[in-house]
């Protein structure tokens, strides 16, 4: 490091030395307390100036590692003093607390059991503390002992030899990174589809002069080679005239980016100097021409730069721009429309790029010892194209096994960087990355790769460790979820789901070579099994252990001394106590326990006065909390999910940091306590599935963000209840009102004062008494009276009603239901009223007049949705600027739609009484979508020339007429499950541009419509015709025909050249044979049919395969499924085979037995097998040769109810997982032996007759048993396990309780609601899915 940064560590030593003095190591009398504050206050400064050192550290550069060992001691020493500081914070809460509670004690005393005031808690003033905060024994010589340390590193200097020159400090934008071309020269595999949409962005029509589309995603995705295509393509080519390609990379300069396009323009140098004068020159080259540029690597940020660079371009006619960027704040700088997010690669098409790669022209299955490795290898990358790539490339020359098992077992960040380049390219995203978000990215990539996590969760674990300080008026939580996104606007952090998320595996890789080193440690149960828990050695000091999750508790575990700093932990416990040793953890502020046999918590747990989050998930049985919760005033969140407890202790209302209370899932829980209105601090508060329809006082809680509750409110004269509501004028989220025709008094409505919630951004109003069964997340308010008699229906009545309910200007989302007013108010079509809303729902709603034209002035309204709306007749005028039209259950005959309109997508959907559908055409983009559902009296429908898709569903009539123009575009044409349709009728077009044909479920349809020659997928199920007929130079790639019961041919299939897929399914009059197929497809399947061309074959290399009645010879790079038959004995050889497909992406043979009747033994030798699935075989008896398939890896039994016998001794070698569900009949199953050295996974479900397991001592690989409703089983007690089990679950085995509780393994009561779930469960082995509601089938994989 820089010796001005370890001067100023010297310097901090010195000053804390000389106050505290060195050389003794005894311990000395404690300091008086006054003492102990100031030499707190010294360490609180050191520790700032510490940390003032390490962040200029993250700054520079350092790769001697004597420096970065120094580096670790100091962040040590940060941990130690971290700990000390909280000590003492600890010790001063637990003298507030005491104080506060010994001052409530007297005013009870004193005034009896209530206090004088309700509305305030006594106050507790840190003024009065000082002198009565109790100092640990001890503190003093921790004090010392970090100065001792500090300056003993602070002398290593000289030993290091540290000099001014080391460790440079890094500048944003100095990292060397090679500029990328507009040149194609690599192979590139699946991003047609993505090529193709953003084509079509660039060439399409527009008015805008100057479009920006960026291509976002992280690094390695794809998004030059994504822009090399497109750039590159003949549409795009013809489309400008003039094109530019800009590598950019870190510095924006806007200078050199214009010259930069002068030059590509003119294909010679630029002499001007001046920025202006090449402004203007390059506006007179572009005047009236169209120029797309390319501006490749962008990290601008600065909105000067990139506007500065805009008004170069002023003078062309119309500019595109593509931008590829990492972070979508920088798209946001420079788009002018969304961007377009780039995702990884399909397994499939990076299993083709890493072959490309590895082994270019030969075929990879001539080097079958490589190809688990490969797979594996693919996988390892997940689906980044960087990373395949790189490794496909470094391994090209390389056919030695072991060298490939090496690089298999090895870190990414192990791998050579300069061969891969992998972490280079995803380190320059984290050194663009600002320091105050480094510590939090690299804490989520602690956690174990390919774990998903929640945003809340993650922002509260940041908290617990001290990485969000207090800024401004913003909450903790708020600054963190501010973090988070921009971690995942800069693409650390990718969704994995509704409201789910997950880091990439190599970003993973990436924190973990960033952390190397580093002293930080998180723990997980998984590591290391509960048995072996005092062997546990943690390779670093104990203050550096932070985090500890998912750690299974039982009473065999201790208080260790790694646990003494720990701030995150998550317990899973299956005993009915916690024990008190979690109350010792003084550092801890985040909690996690998940028991659903807890009935009581500890007294103890309200001793952890630094706690922040207490989250007693899945609870279910807890029947009461601590009484003295209210001493955790600094918890902020807390969720309790109890199927028993029926009240809350009182000092929960003295929680005054409280910002969420979750208590969603306490069925039997009917009141708060009435001191909740002391919460000023609650944000959140989630009691929907709970009995509480009343909150006191609920006016005073008057920072209350979302509520989840189902409310009701009385309308009297005496009630103030919605009195309330207007007190709360920061709600959030959506808010619902129901028996609005309830009130007599407009007043009352007014007194919710809707106006001034700025936060409210979805509403919904309902003239109609509604039983609230589901809606969680909203605020549901029940207007009821005791003394109306009759709802109020007056058209006058309902339309004051929704006058005095207006809501504020940012109102996202309106519904309105069941409102009969004689009009709309005028609120509604105010564009300064409603300026942000986008959405409106009308439900039953009856008015005078055009529904629609009431909304037509709002700026911002994009989606409207028409539901049974009786009195509607015509839809004739759509607002100006909506997009999306959905129109259900309403009775109007007749749709005219004028082209002034913006709308591109139009849903009908049971509309019964529709009989036209007339939309005028118009020059711009105009109506892209329709969908019609259930309009059974429509027959004539007039397409735009601009439509791209239409979609028939559920139709009535016995013919449809569409009439379309020969200028028509439509791209997607889908009729689907018209039961009485038999005439399609497509009127003056040809369907030039048609892309997708699909027809499906119509029964009775007998003639298709003319196949267009550039279709490129046919899609045809249950119709009723005899011949499908396909033009000449047809360019379909896809045809899928199944179940045309009278389909006899199928004209003009040998002259396909182009098809990539083709499947035949259940057609029994066809016949197939070798004349009719034309040039082989990549995926080929036949399926279920009884007359196949004997001659029919298909040739793989070193001609393995099966031999038959109908000879298949099988490719060992395709996959192939056999259906239909009439197997005696599976072998080497299948009898009797009808049916066939080859997939050149898969790797397997699957032999579906669902006319099985015959096979009662299936024996198998096929030794490179990898997996066998054998389900629903009910006449299948015994299982025999399964021990000889030494590559079998996943082996799944499933409803085979028949099978008795399983001769095999052993199992195979290889197996990594065997799963066997529902085989009533079978007793017995291979012995396990330590030969299983990859058996991972072992499950047995409703194996009622098996007796017991053998061997299962000895197998020590395992992380997953589970053994359901096997009454007989019974596992000998001297076999005890030896494997760490991760997952181990036992239910309903009487005969195993004892081998259970030997084993700490959980065994849990029966649940019936997971045995109704069984019918239908997904099983996963590797990537295979399977649905137990399947027919039958044998699933072998090579």
């Amino acid at each position: 490091m820089a010796s001005a940064l370890i001067s100023s560590v010297i310097s901090l030593s010195a000053t804390v030395a000389s106050f505290f003095g060195c050389g003794s190591s005894q311990e000395e009398p404690n300091p008086k307390p006054k003492e102990i504050g100031e030499e707190l206050e010294r360490l609180n400064r050191m520790l700032r100036r510490i940390h003032a050192v390490l962040q200029d550290a993250e700054e520079r550069e350092t790769r001697d590692r004597s420096v970065r060992l120094w580096l670790c001691e100091l962040r040590g020493i940060a941990y130690a003093a971290e700990d000390v500081l909280d000590e003492y914070h600890y010790e001063a809460q637990r003298a507030l607390i005491q104080q506060r509670n010994l001052t409530l004690a007297g005013e009870i005393s004193q005034r009896g059991t209530k206090r004088k005031s309700e509305d305030e808690l006594p106050s507790s003033s840190s003024s009065v503390l000082v002198g009565k905060v109790s100092i640990p024994d001890g503190m003093a010589y921790k004090i010392k002992s970090i100065t001792e340390r500090l300056e003993e590193i602070s002398k290593a200097r000289c030993d290091l030899h540290l000099r001014e020159c080391d460790g440079e400090r890094r500048v944003i934008g100095s990292e060397k990174q090679p500029p990328t071309t507009s040149y194609v020269d690599e192979i590139t595999f699946g991003r047609k589809h993505e090529k193709d949409e953003l084509i079509q962005l660039l060439i399409s029509k527009t008015d805008a002069q100057f479009v920006v589309i960026p291509i976002v995603g992280m690094a390695g995705v794809g998004k030059t080679a994504l822009a090399q295509l497109i750039y590159n393509d003949q549409r795009v080519k013809s489309h400008f005239n003039h094109r530019t390609w800009i590598s950019v990379c870190s510095y924006f300069d806007a200078l050199r980016i214009t010259k930069a396009i002068v030059e590509s323009i003119t294909n010679k140098p630029c002499g001007f100097i001046e920025f202006s004068t090449i402004q203007k020159h390059l506006g007179q080259m572009l005047k009236g021409q169209s120029l797309l540029v390319v501006l490749d690597d962008v990290w601008n940020e600065k909105q000067s730069l990139w506007q500065l660079f805009k008004s170069s371009l002023g003078g062309a006619k119309s500019v595109k721009i593509i931008t590829t960027c990492r972070s979508t704040l920088v798209a946001n700088i420079m788009q002018t429309m969304s961007p377009y997010h780039l995702s990884c690669l399909s397994q499939g098409h990076c299993w083709m790029l890493f072959k490309h790669y590895a082994f270019g022209n030969a075929n990879p299955y001539n080097y079958r010892n490589l190809m688990e490795i490969a797979h594996k290898l693919v996988k390892k990358c997940d689906c980044l194209p960087l990373a395949v790539k790189a490794l496909g490339a470094l391994l090209k020359h390389e056919k030695d096994e072991q060298r490939w098992q090496a690089v298999l077992e090895s870190d990414i960040w192990e791998l050579d960087e300069e061969k891969t380049g992998i972490l280079p390219a995803l380190r320059l995203s984290y050194h663009h990355l600002p320091l105050h978000l480094r510590p939090c990215f690299c804490y989520i990539s602690m956690h174990r790769k390919g774990t998903a996590f929640k945003k809340g969760k993650m922002v509260r674990q940041w908290m617990a460790q001290g990485y969000i300080q207090p800024h401004s008026r913003k909450t903790l939580e708020d600054i963190g979820s501010e973090f988070f996104d921009e971690l995942q606007c800069r693409s650390f952090i990718e969704p994995a789901g509704i409201n789910i998320f997950k880091v990439h595996d190599l970003v993973h890789d990436l924190a973990t070579s960033i952390l190397q080193g580093a002293d930080l440690v998180m723990l997980y149960h998984e590591q290391f099994g509960i048995t072996h828990l005092p062997d546990l050695v943690v390779p670093t000091s104990c203050c550096a252990v932070r985090t500890f999750l998912n750690f299974w508790f039982d009473r065999s575990v201790h208080y260790y001394s790694f646990t003494a700093s720990l701030r995150v932990l998550e317990l899973s416990i299956d005993m009915s106590e916690l024990p008190g040793i979690v109350g010792t953890l003084k550092h801890l502020r985040y909690l996690c326990i998940a028991g659903p046999n807890l009935i009581g918590i500890p007294e103890s747990i309200c001793h952890l006065y630094n706690l922040q989050t207490l989250d007693l998930k899945r609870s279910y049985s807890l029947l009461e909390l601590p009484r003295e919760i209210g001493n955790l005033t600094e918890l902020r969140f807390f969720r309790l999910h109890s199927e028993k407890l029926k009240y809350l202790p009182e000092s929960i209302c003295w929680l005054q940091n409280l910002h969420t209370l979750d208590l969603n899932k306490c069925w039997q829980l009917r009141e708060l306590p009435g001191g909740i209105k002391l919460l000023r601090n609650l944000r959140n508060l989630r009691i929907f599935h709970c009995f509480i329809h009343r909150i006191p006082y609920i006016g005073m809680l008057s920072n209350l963000y979302r509520i989840e509750a189902n409310l009701v409110v009385e309308i009297d004269d005496r009630n103030k209840g919605l009195e309330e509501l207007k007190k709360l004028n920061n709600l959030g989220g959506t808010l619902c009102i129901y028996g609005i025709q309830n009130v007599s008094n407009v007043e009352e409505l007014k007194v919710a004062d809707l106006r001034c919630k700025a936060n409210l951004r979805n509403l919904e109003l309902t003239w109609r008494n509604v039983i609230i069964r589901n809606g969680e997340g909203h605020l549901h308010v029940n207007l009821k009276s005791s003394t109306l008699k009759h709802s109020y229906t007056d058209k006058e009545i309902q339309k004051a009603h929704l006058e005095s309910l207006q809501p504020h200007t940012n109102l996202v989302k309106l519904g309105i239901d069941g409102y009969t007013g004689i009009s709309f108010p005028s609120w509604l079509s105010d564009p300064l009223s409603l300026p942000n809303l986008t959405s409106i729902t009308l439900k039953g709603c009856i008015t005078e007049g055009n529904l629609l034209s009431a909304f037509g002035d709002l700026p911002c309204l994009n989606k409207i949705q028409l539901i049974s709306c009786a009195n509607l007749q015509k839809i004739q005028t759509v607002p100006k600027n909506v997009e999306h039209l959905e129109i259900s259950k309403c009775d109007f005959h007749v749709i005219r739609i004028l082209p002034q309109s913006k709308l591109q997508r139009l849903h009908i959907i049971y509309c019964i009484e529709l009989s036209s559908i007339h939309v005028a055409d118009c020059g711009h983009e105009f109506l892209n979508t329709i969908i019609l559902v259930g309009c059974s009296k429509l027959k004539f429908i007039t397409v735009p020339d601009n439509l791209r898709q239409l979609l028939i569903y559920d139709y009535g009539c016995h013919e449809i007429w569409i009439n379309i123009t020969p200028k028509s575009k439509l791209e997607d044409l889908c009729i689907m499950l018209c039961k009485e349709l038999y005439f399609i009728n497509l009127m003056n077009g040809e369907l030039s541009c048609l892309n997708r044909l699909s027809v499906m479920g119509c029964h009775k349809l007998q003639n298709l419509p003319v196949i267009p020659s550039k279709l490129n997928m046919l899609e045809i199920s249950s119709i009723n015709c005899q011949e499908i007929l396909i033009p000449p130079q047809c360019e379909l790639q896809d045809v899928r025909i199944s179940h045309c019961r009278k389909l006899a041919s199928i004209s003009g299939l040998h002259e396909l050249t182009s098809i990539r897929q083709l499947s035949l399914v259940s057609c029994p009059l066809l016949q197939i044979t070798m004349d009719m197929l034309g040039s082989k497809p990549d995926k080929f399947e036949i399926y279920n049919f009884p007359v196949l061309d004997p001659q029919l074959e298909v040739t793989g290399p070193n001609n393995q395969g099966i031999a038959a009645s109908n000879k298949l010879v099988l490719s060992g790079d395709c996959e192939f499924y056999l259906s239909d038959t009439e197997i005696v004995k599976l072998t080497g050889r299948i009898y009797g085979l009808t049916f066939a497909t080859l997939d050149s992406e898969g790797d397997s043979i699957e032999i579906p037995l669902i006319n099985s009747m015959s096979c009662q033994i299936v024996k198998v030798n096929l030794p490179w097998l990898v997996s066998l699935e054998i389900c629903n075989c009910n006449k299948l008896v015994m299982l025999s040769g399964l021990s000889k398939l030494t590559h079998l890896k996943f082996l799944l039994l499933v409803e085979c109810r028949q099978l008795h016998y399983w001769t095999d001794r052993h199992l195979p070698v290889a197996l990594v997982s065997m799963v066997i569900i529902s085989c009533y009949m079978l007793n017995s199953i291979p012995q396990l032996d330590k030969h299983l050295r990859y058996l991972e996974e072992l499950e047995i479900w409703k194996c009622s007759k098996l007796k017991t397991i053998q061997g299962l001592h000895k197998v020590t690989s395992l992380k997953t048993l589970k053994i359901i409703d096997c009454s007989e089983v019974c596992i000998s007690l001297a076999e005890r396990l030896q494997a760490r089990l991760e997952f181990g679950t036992v239910r309903n085995c009487p005969r195993m309780i004892h081998w259970c509780s030997l084993n700490k393994v959980p065994l849990l009561q029966q649940n019936k609601q997971e045995d109704k779930m069984l019918e239908s469960i997904e099983i996963r082995n590797g990537d295979t899915k399977l649905n137990l509601k399947a027919q039958g089938y044998v699933f072998l994989s090579f």
